[in-house]
């Protein structure tokens, strides 16, 4: 595929992954923001830049999710480029085996969670930038991240020029119409993300996401991510009404939004979006824990707060 120009400086390559390019201030070089998920989308990638006449002197991944910075290794051997990522986001990268383990509740995965679309080939980072906004210097060029955290605990957006690479902040309505449950890790720190992105046209002009088509304007996409959100709060407070187990939780969300897990990999990415939604509804006094037969139980205790759609100022 060729690249996209947004502004002079400025493209992304469209894909499964958007990944974005900006021009340094050395000719014939860029900076990448993500890679693809393995060697056979870094070399693609590689020959489009080469297309344009561009060698990556720098790699920023916006988190350590395997689609994102899965083809590190392969552009860094290729190209000599340093890589830069969140702290926090930048361990997860060296040492990839953490996700899967993550996903498996701490402890050793089983097979079907260790395959390339859950664990990216291992690549050390050699910067790792503030989880706070910031201005950073790569080859003569200056660049912004903004903290976009909520799909991942550090996922910081790239911007440079007025664009903004929103990395998985957000996903098309195509997206939540086929998976229904969106994955996002940190329920509190999504929304306030989303409802950033709500008002974000007053400080950028472009907004590239990985998962959305690029436009001037993301606000109705993230309002509907806001909104899905609010949907699945919603089922979930009525669910634990009588108090369930996390297991049964799943069950009942997904014969509500008619979604079927088809896959052992699915079920784990859903069930740690159920336990987002139960840690972050505790916190905010909307459920009680309680332990009973060695069970645990959830259990809803604030029924009329259910359509409470304040926390996006709708």
């Amino acid at each position: 595929m060729n690249l996209i120009w947004v502004t002079q400086r400025v493209a992304y390559l469209p894909g499964k992954t958007n990944i974005g390019v900006i021009l340094s201030r050395t000719p014939g070089k860029c900076i990448l923001v993500d890679t693809g998920l393995d060697d056979n989308a870094g070399k693609r990638l590689l020959s489009s830049l080469a297309a344009h006449s561009l060698l990556p002197v720098a790699i920023i991944n916006t988190h350590a999710h395997a689609d994102h910075f899965g083809a590190n290794a392969a552009i860094v051997a290729a190209t000599g480029a340093s890589v830069c990522a969140p702290a926090g986001e930048a361990e997860i990268i060296q040492a990839p085996d953490i996700e899967p383990m993550y996903l498996f509740s701490g402890a050793r995965p089983i097979a079907e969670l260790t395959g390339k679309f859950l664990r990216g080939s291992d690549c050390t980072v050699d910067r790792r930038l503030p989880n706070s906004p910031s201005a950073l210097t790569i080859d003569e060029t200056e660049i912004g991240t903004v903290p976009l955290p909520g799909h991942t605990p550090w996922q910081s957006g790239i911007s440079c020029d007025g664009v903004l690479f929103c990395a998985d902040s957000l996903f098309s309505l195509e997206l939540l119409e086929k998976h229904k449950i969106p994955y996002f890790s940190d329920i509190g720190a999504t929304r306030q993300t989303l409802t950033l992105l709500c008002d974000a046209r007053k400080a950028f002009t472009f907004f590239v996401p990985c998962h959305a088509m690029p436009s001037h304007d993301v606000s109705d996409i993230a309002r509907a991510n806001l909104e899905r959100l609010d949907e699945i709060q919603h089922t979930i407070l009525q669910t634990t009404a009588t108090g369930v187990t996390a297991q049964d939780l799943l069950k009942s969300l997904c014969g509500s939004l008619g979604l079927v897990i088809r896959s052992v990999q699915e079920y784990f990415l859903l069930n740690t979006v159920v336990l987002s939604f139960l840690s972050y509804l505790k916190d905010q006094g909307l459920i009680s824990i309680e332990m009973t037969e060695s069970m645990l139980r959830w259990h809803g205790v604030a029924g009329p707060k259910l359509n409470d759609r304040k926390s996006h100022g709708s």
